[in-house]
């Protein structure tokens, strides 16, 4: 018999808008030709599909930056956005561990006033460590892009293997310079006068309050300085009185 189907052998049409694939094998029978037939529902398989179609759309097409990190934090992937934001190309990128995108740990330098401040440079070991136990993180740190640096604002999370171990991880980035040039201009608007460009009394007050500070650090190791010279004094009073 024919299954009414249209591509197999027997007339089976393949797996559409979720029916299951049909196929038939013929058999000898002592009343003539057999037809034995075989339906594999196909819908999990199509709809994974599916998602993973999905899943590369968004990837290719995404406006922010994304890498792809294999479990020991190299670079397996990076979308378009990335080649684009940062001048980097894709190819240089692979196999490369993420960390040689933001070299050096140590903190930007700050001197105290907020237009100042730069977001840190990242210190991966404390980033990691943060992933292992919440599963991701979130910050702003200090990349480089098109050549100069870039403030950056980043998601890690990581994706989970079937045995719960980090199989890779997906890193989002956001040029966030802009941003931070809009907060500097808001914080040059309420620190300087805007007829004369000189500092006002709200710059003075803070610098003000940060030379109190400072003064009363400098006071306590003064004293504590002096204290430590009179207790060696004091000290060497008793070694002489107790040696004579």
């Amino acid at each position: 018999r024919r299954c009414g189907c249209a591509s197999c052998s027997c007339g089976a049409s393949a797996w559409r808008r979720g029916r299951p694939t049909c196929s038939a094998v013929p058999a000898n029978a002592p009343d003539g030709p057999l037809f034995v037939g075989f339906l594999i529902d196909l819908r999990g398989v199509k709809e994974a599909e599916m998602r993973l179609g999905i899943a590369a759309s968004v990837f290719e097409h995404s406006y922010e930056a994304v890498l792809i990190l294999d479990s020991d934090h190299h670079i397996v992937d990076a979308n378009p956005a990335f080649e684009r934001t940062t001048g980097i190309c894709r190819q240089d990128l692979l196999g490369t561990p993420v960390e040689a995108l933001y070299p050096g740990s140590e903190e930007a330098a700050e001197d105290g006033t907020a237009e100042d401040r730069a977001p840190e440079r990242p210190r991966f070991a404390a980033i990691w460590r943060t992933i292992q136990s919440q599963g991701y993180w979130q910050g702003e740190i200090l990349g480089r892009g098109q050549g100069i640096a870039m403030p950056q604002r980043i998601s890690i999370a990581s994706v989970l293997g079937k045995e719960g171990h980090p199989h890779h991880y997906i890193v989002v980035i956001s040029d966030i310079s802009q941003i931070k040039a809009h907060e500097q201009e808001l914080q040059h608007i309420a620190l300087y006068d805007s007829l004369t460009g000189l500092p006002n009394r709200r710059l003075l007050a803070d610098r003000l309050v940060q030379g109190i500070a400072q003064a009363q650090r400098l006071a306590d190791l003064q004293c504590r300085f002096e204290n430590g010279l009179t207790a060696a004094a004091n000290g060497l009073k008793i070694i002489q009185i107790t040696a004579a």
